[in-house]
């Protein structure tokens, strides 16, 4: 149950990554 959280929270964190990336290179 812990490392699933975990997962999930690491695949949340590099979606955002990847989110301000793209904001980034619209800018």
């Amino acid at each position: 149950m812990l490392t699933a959280t975990t997962k999930n929270a690491h695949i949340g964190r590099s979606s955002l990554n990847k989110l301000l990336a793209l904001m980034s290179a619209i800018r």
